[in-house]
């Protein structure tokens, strides 16, 4: 017979005596009950042994039930005691303040049937096991969760690395004017499958930051028209080789907010490649800016695909393409990073479509600031400014990408 330890805390000696004998006709355990008068031996117990259950009453000759299951709370809140409250009031807000203070369940003393008690008892270590269980698999799961974010941010910037050298290299071979055209058209090839692959990995790795609440948003003024214009100087290929035309209406006054530039660049490089991708040769793209407010609002639209009414609740979630076709490439990362990225930055975004073949309409509102842009960006050089003479140091750990950057 599998044995419990039973400690009964009330003043009252007859009552501790019928609790004891009711348990002790119980056929399914062999109780070993400890009693107490008061809190001190009752604390003195719980020091000494780790009882299964506590039968508290609700009268102590130091104190009251409540003053008892505060010091338990005092030793160790982080450890729940399966406690039966055994009241002689029958006071409704009286136990529920009890079972506030930690108490699974309570009787009433009037009517002690051996039935009650023992379902009691039972109930409360029941009821304590399950917590302890179940926060048990949380702090696994919890455990198992960072562990999984770690690896794949480990696993993708070893993925990444190798690529770097392989991209450095061929991007600077495909700008030799000596270079025969096959051969450059093949250079281009391995250059587009590298940086897909790249963002790919990227993709992944700030989908796992995302989910780990580490995705990193630095706050200096920014000007967004800025961000617009080096993603649009990032996508005019594909806009050229598809020729859409795009027009741009960037007549916010306004267009400075507190971000990361690298992170809103990344936003409008998402949404122009989406642009690309689903509006058809000879197609339309328009960007727009406006203030309303406080706010700097950008509207990107296209005449492409649309998106099915039935999709748009679940555009920005992960691993959810925009519009499937065979020939799409991507996971479905994109617009769900595009959206973490924008509510870094204390804005929203949404998208908009009257269905396939409509186009769609992104719209994304971010909070304007008053601080100045850095002079810095004054005093950025013009692309292709000349760095001869200088010393340059490379600190990079990966031979072959040390060789290509140098």
């Amino acid at each position: 017979m599998k044995q419990r330890t039973l400690l009964i805390v009330d003043a009252n000696a007859e009552d501790r005596a019928v609790v004891a004998r009711h348990l002790r006709c119980d056929t399914s355990f062999e109780y070993r009950v400890l009693e107490a008068g008061s809190i001190v031996d009752g604390l003195a117990h719980l020091a000494e042994t780790a009882p299964d259950c506590v039968v508290l009453g609700d009268r102590l000759t130091d104190g009251d039930a409540l003053d008892f299951l505060h010091a338990i709370r005092r030793e160790d809140a982080r450890k729940p005691l399966p406690t039966v409250i055994f009241t002689g009031t029958g006071n409704h807000q009286q136990a529920v303040e009890l079972m506030k203070a930690g108490a699974q369940d309570y009787l009433v003393k009037s009517d002690p049937a051996a039935d009650a008690i023992r379902l009691a008892v039972n109930n409360a270590i029941y009821k304590v096991q399950t917590e302890r269980q179940i926060e048990r698999l949380y702090e696994e799961a919890r455990a198992g969760n960072a562990a999984k974010d770690d690896f794949l941010a480990m696993l993708s910037h070893e993925l990444r690395t190798p690529l770097t050298p392989v991209l450095a290299l061929v991007s600077s071979t495909i700008r030799d004017p000596t270079l025969a055209p096959d051969v450059r058209e093949t250079f281009a090839m391995i250059q587009r499958n590298v940086e897909l692959e790249a963002r790919l990995i990227d993709d992944l790795l700030d989908l796992t930051q995302i989910a780990s609440g580490r995705l990193k948003v630095e706050r200096t003024p920014v000007d967004v028209h800025r961000c617009i214009e080096a993603a649009l100087d990032i996508c005019h290929v594909g806009f050229d080789e598809k020729r859409i035309t795009v027009r741009t209406e960037l007549a916010a006054a306004r267009s400075v907010v507190l971000g990361d530039f690298a992170r809103l660049n990344q936003v409008l490089w998402n949404l122009l490649k989406n642009a690309v991708k689903f509006t058809g040769a000879y197609g339309h793209v328009t960007i727009v800016t406006s203030n309303e407010a406080e706010t700097l609002d950008i509207e990107i639209r296209d005449d492409g695909m649309g998106i099915d009414p039935a999709r748009l609740a679940n555009v920005f979630g992960a691993f959810s393409p925009i519009r499937p076709q065979p020939t799409s490439t991507g996971v479905g990362l994109g617009l769900a990073i595009t959206r973490a990225i924008i509510e870094g930055h204390g804005g929203a975004i949404r998208a908009e479509s009257d269905g396939q073949g409509h186009g769609a309409v992104f719209h994304i509102s971010l909070p304007l600031t008053t601080a100045a842009l850095p002079a810095s960006e004054a005093r950025t050089p013009p692309p292709g400014t000349a760095v001869r003479g200088k010393t340059i140091l490379v600190v990079e750990d990966h031979e072959d990408t040390r060789r290509a950057l140098s």
